[in-house]
């Protein structure tokens, strides 16, 4: 089995990527969802680069596209440990976007054009990242966002307490199998998306470690209490905040109300203008959106790295109206009425700095 933390990681972007399904992200799930680009390998599905091809294993499609665009592909790399997330992740994450974004855009032997995407990458970090990280990414365009925080509390602590209930399962699999091989990631995967509804599709192969197949059905109620207590500490979904800014915003919504607050009231005004006010904090920053009649009928929440605050702080006084990064959001959301666009709309006016 692998570590304790590189499992939180796996779990972390199972949950996000469950979380962020309302805002229109889709998972891809083997190669049949785009022959052309992905396929399966061994150790599970790769997307295929320029010059080779790069796990794909949290590789989801947006479902909205945006006019003269093309549809995006969204890598979600999760890191839940101590240490903060540096500079050798975010060279990654750029290099694997770089090369895949350059990979020739017709189909293997037939000379056909196939649907091209573009490919973008989001970091997720609970405990933020270095200054080297954040100005790579900045200058690359690598999104990244931060977990840290009370505002992030109820999705870490289910995460945590299922990653040690999987730890603990496989021990006693090896405790009573020695010879047996690790648990494969692919098939973890497999098990925590049947508890979080995300697949009907067949378990991949085990690698004909045949003790691993009844252990699959633990996994996937170690999940299910996962989903569950994530339903009750939050509200079962993240929002996804599109600024006019080189990365996107991760939001969740305060209770009371909750995000059902925030979408009733955006559903009655589907363009509003809000407050956003600055919270602080030491690593990361945070900040709060309210409607800005005063009425206060929802919160929402996001943190920034520090750099990034800083760079979109020093925008106030370079940059006005629809040039500034922070000049309105899109929030796109499916729901059963369709894909449902919100427009939140602010200037540098609006971000107050000082009011509780």
């Amino acid at each position: 089995m692998t570590t304790e933390a590189a499992l939180r990681g796996y779990l972390l972007e199972e949950a996000l990527a469950w979380l962020l399904r309302r805002g229109g992200y889709e998972l891809l799930l083997d190669e049949s969802d785009d022959p052309v680009d992905l396929r399966w390998s061994g150790q599970g599905l790769t997307v295929r680069g320029r010059g080779a091809d790069h796990p794909a294993d949290m590789l989801g499609e947006l479902a909205f596209v945006a006019p003269l665009s093309l549809p995006v592909r969204l890598f979600v790399e999760a890191r839940f440990r101590s240490a903060v997330t540096g500079l050798p992740e975010v060279r990654n994450a750029h290099g694997v976007v770089a090369d895949v974004n350059d990979s020739v855009g017709s189909a293997s032997g037939t000379g056909r054009a196939h649907r091209r995407h573009r490919y973008a990458y989001a970091l997720f970090s609970t405990s933020g990242f270095s200054s080297g990280a954040q100005h790579y990414a900045l200058a690359h365009e690598i999104s990244l966002v931060d977990l840290s925080g009370p505002a992030f509390e109820w999705l870490r602590a289910p995460v945590q307490r299922a990653a040690a209930a999987v730890v603990e399962l496989a021990s006693h699999v090896k405790q009573e199998f020695p010879s047996a091989h690790p648990l494969p990631q692919a098939v973890l995967r497999h098990h925590v998306r049947l508890a979080l509804e995300m697949t009907d599709r067949q378990p991949p192969a085990t690698g004909g470690d045949a003790v691993w197949d009844p252990v699959g059905e633990y996994v996937t109620e170690i999940a299910w209490r996962m989903r569950q207590r994530l339903a009750r500490g939050g509200d079962d979904e993240l929002l996804l905040g599109f600024p006019p800014a080189p990365f996107p915003l991760a939001l969740t919504a305060r209770r009371p109300g909750g995000t059902d607050a925030f979408v009733a009231y955006a559903r009655r005004n589907p363009t509003h203008p809000v407050w956003l006010l600055h919270k602080g904090g030491r690593r990361a920053v945070s900040w709060e959106v309210v409607p800005a009649d005063g009425s206060e009928a929802y919160r929402l929440c996001f943190n920034l790295p520090g750099h990034l605050d800083s760079w979109l702080a020093g925008s106030d006084q370079g940059r006005a109206g629809d040039d500034d990064p922070l000049s309105s959001m899109l929030i796109h959301r499916v729901s059963k009425q369709g894909t449902e666009v919100f427009r939140l709309q602010y200037s540098p006016r609006q971000r107050d700095r000082t009011r509780p």
